[in-house]
């Protein structure tokens, strides 16, 4: 069982045992049952004969929209090899405005790396570093990790 603020997702092999818990529950709290596992804080699950899957898509098109990439252009790889910060890079008192912007941007980043896509862990972990003084350049670096993501949306996890 995994309770979240207000949701709450249970697990076993033993749908009678299942309807059970939900009735004990249902006498100290309103609740609903809705069968099988399809979506969990944000996170999509698809039942296939190999196993379960969980994605993020929907949540991956609200970051876009929100930061104005939907349309945006896909990028083969979530970072370029070569991307590198300096020193002489860092703004020590960045734009107000940048700074809202960027820690967005790398909050739904995290979010999505950390549940569905550890495929972009260490674009993430590296931008993440910068949380406090980013430049136009972590920006753009931002962005293209998210035009990866345009590029692979159904791209998520499968548990065997």
């Amino acid at each position: 069982v995994a309770i979240v603020v207000d949701d709450c997702m249970m697990t076993g092999d033993s749908e009678e045992l299942r309807l059970e818990w939900v009735a004990f529950m249902r006498g100290f709290f309103e609740l609903t049952y809705d069968g099988d596992l399809q979506h969990y804080l944000g996170v999509k699950y698809e039942r296939t004969s190999k196993g379960i899957k969980a994605s993020q898509t929907a949540y991956l098109e609200r970051c876009l929209l929100r930061f104005g990439l939907e349309k945006c252009n896909s990028s083969p790889t979530p970072m370029d090899a070569r991307f590198a910060v300096t020193l002489d890079d860092i703004d020590e008192h960045p734009d107000p405005a940048l700074l809202k912007l960027y820690q967005s941007m790398i909050g739904c980043l995290i979010y999505l790396s950390v549940w569905t896509r550890p495929d972009i862990a260490y674009a993430v972990n590296v931008l993440a570093r910068f949380m406090s003084k980013p430049t136009p350049a972590l920006i753009t670096a931002a962005k293209r990790v998210f035009r990866y993501l345009r590029g692979t949306p159904a791209r998520g996890i499968h548990f065997p």
